[in-house]
């Protein structure tokens, strides 16, 4: 592994293991799920910034 790379454990429950086997074989066959997982954050962490960005502007 790439010392610059952190490893995190994460548990999640069934359905939303249900809920990534389905986005794995629909949205990302061939792709190892590490790469899918890291895919699903920084879209995860895109869509957070831009609505923390939303929330904070003035109304």
């Amino acid at each position: 592994m790439n010392r610059d790379q952190k490893r995190f454990t994460i548990s999640v429950t069934p359905e939303l293991a249900a809920e990534l086997t389905a986005a794995k074989q629909s949205s990302y066959p061939g792709v190892p799920r590490d790469a899918m997982f890291r895919d699903l954050i920084i879209r995860g962490l895109a869509a957070w910034e831009k609505q923390s960005d939303k929330n904070s502007q003035p109304v």
